[in-house]
């Protein structure tokens, strides 16, 4: 499979990936978040299908937006 010429793997991402949201996160140990929090990116289109996903409509529908290199420059 190509994903440079558009084709789809069995997760049906493209060529760029599809993020359904990014946020700063404070949910862990202190040293790990500090003072600006850890990051955290939910990706959508997971392959494992899970029965009871506690994320199905970002996992299976792929709800979000395709970010492509230039999307994550500063």
């Amino acid at each position: 499979m190509d994903r440079t010429k558009g084709e789809k793997g069995f997760c049906r991402t493209g060529r760029y990936a599809v993020v359904s949201s990014y946020n700063p996160h404070f949910g862990e140990e202190s040293p790990l978040v500090g003072t600006g929090g850890s990051g955290t990116i939910f990706f959508t289109h997971c392959n494992l299908l899970c029965v009871f996903c506690q994320n199905y409509e970002i996992s299976h529908q792929g709800m979000g937006d395709e970010v492509g290199p230039k999307s994550w420059e500063g």
